[in-house]
């Protein structure tokens, strides 16, 4: 059984609700599936003391939370598909 941080989740759900301008309800949504894959990436590739950084992104009528990896290489960052879309 995974365990999440939810005081953790509530802070990034307030961080999209003032950066996003969505109600709290979506917001917490979204932050829990970002939890989610956080933990899927650290699953999958074995790295439990990882650290996953997020950065919420408005625009063109997407909101997207692009994520980087401490273990993964300068490449594997920067490519466009590390994203989780709302």
């Amino acid at each position: 059984m995974k365990k999440y941080n939810l005081s953790k989740i509530m802070k990034r759900a307030w961080e999209i609700v003032k950066k996003v301008k969505v109600n709290f309800a979506k917001a917490l949504k979204f932050s829990w599936v970002i939890a989610k894959k956080e933990a899927d990436l650290k699953e999958e590739w074995h790295e439990a003391d990882g650290m996953v950084t997020w950065n919420i992104w408005n625009g063109y009528g997407h909101v997207r939370a692009y994520y980087k990896c401490n273990w993964m290489s300068k490449y594997w960052n920067s490519k466009k598909i590390n994203f989780v879309e709302m």
